[in-house]
C-alpha cells in the first residue's frame, strides 16, 4: 500500500458538496434587443437599434430553440418578404472583436429566445414598438 500525498488528498464529503452546488440561475446574462436582421448565404447580421455608431454589425447565432422559434414564426408571415427582417429577441453578446464572415462584424450575438419577427419596413426596425 502507498501513501497519498496530502496535496492530492481530499475527502468524499468535500467532493460531494462541490457536486451539489447549484448552477447559476439561467438567463441572467441575456438582454432584449430590437433591430434589423439579414440572413442568407454567408450572412447572419444583426443591426441593433440601441448601440454605438461604430458597433452596429453583430454576427448572429441562434440556439436550437431560437432557431425553431424563428422558423415557426416565419412560416406564419403572409406579407411579402423584404430585404431583411425586423426582430425583437433575447440574447447574449460578446465583447467587441472581429466577428462573423471575414471578421466584418463587431460582436457575436447568441440568440436564445425570439419575441417577434416581421418583414423589415422601409422605415427600418427601430421605429417598431411591439
Amino acid at each position: 500500500m502507498f501513501a497519498v500525498p496530502a496535496a492530492l488528498a481530499f475527502s468524499a464529503s468535500t467532493a460531494s458538496a462541490q457536486l451539489r452546488t447549484p448552477p447559476p440561475p439561467r438567463d441572467t446574462a441575456t438582454t432584449e434587443f430590437l433591430g434589423a436582421y439579414q440572413r442568407g448565404f454567408e450572412q447572419s447580421w444583426f443591426i441593433p437599434c440601441e448601440s454605438a455608431a461604430g458597433d452596429k454589425t453583430w454576427w448572429v447565432t441562434l440556439t436550437d430553440e431560437a432557431l425553431r422559434q424563428r422558423d415557426s414564426i416565419l412560416a406564419t408571415i403572409t406579407a411579402p418578404m423584404t430585404n431583411g427582417l425586423a426582430v425583437r429577441w433575447r440574447g447574449t453578446i460578446s465583447e467587441r472583436m472581429p466577428a462573423g464572415h471575414m471578421g466584418h462584424g463587431t460582436r457575436y450575438l447568441l440568440v436564445s429566445r425570439i419575441i417577434d419577427i416581421r418583414p423589415l419596413p422601409e422605415s427600418g426596425a427601430c421605429g417598431l414598438k411591439s
